[in-house]
């Protein structure tokens, strides 16, 4: 369970893989999501859980801060496993928070995850996120078509770091892997 800015930001996590319809020709299975926080200080009460239910990955949980979060630096990196150990980087990039929810819009993959994230959270994820209001999240998942029609079968590996200050206070990881369905 979560809220705030780790809401906000957990589709970049999850990147381009989590699915629930099934009408394209794979799934995307999460097999762990490891969510950590260091920050006892900006955290009031923190909780999430990894659903596996109908052949489906789902997040839920929730956040609740102690303090307004006006600005939070995120890096998110998606990694696939291919055959044989290789690794490909589909991406690595540094971002300002805040700033990346007025401009979700310009990006087409990022906007598809936020998009379908908002749809799942009981608040308007804006910046300053603000102290003492829970921030819920349902059922969590992304519309597979709105995702490209083939994604290669394998694993991958997610890893989105939150910070304050230069200080980390948030860690993601998600383990999953593409099947294809017949």
């Amino acid at each position: 369970m979560a809220g705030c800015g780790f809401w906000l930001f957990l589709p970049l996590s999850l990147s381009a893989v989590y699915i629930i319809n099934c009408e394209r020709n794979y799934r995307i299975i999460f097999d762990d999501v490891n969510i950590q926080h260091w920050a006892p200080d900006l955290v009031e009460d923190f909780k999430y859980q990894l659903i596996q239910m109908n052949n489906r990955s789902y997040v839920s949980g929730h956040l609740i801060l102690r303090k307004s979060i006006e600005r939070i630096d995120v890096r998110t990196r998606l990694q696939l496993a291919k055959p044989y150990g290789k690794k490909i980087k589909l991406y690595d990039v540094r971002l300002e928070g805040c700033q990346f929810l007025k401009t979700v819009q310009s990006n087409r993959l990022l906007n598809v995850f936020a998009t379908t994230f908002k749809k799942h959270t009981n608040q308007n994820l804006t910046c300053p996120f603000k102290p003492h209001l829970n921030y819920s999240m349902d059922k969590w998942c992304i519309d597979e078509q709105d995702l490209p029609s083939y994604v290669p079968a394998g694993g991958f590996d997610t890893l989105t770091e939150y910070s304050m200050r230069n200080k980390m206070v948030f860690r993601v990881i998600v383990i999953g892997r593409i099947v294809l369905i017949k």
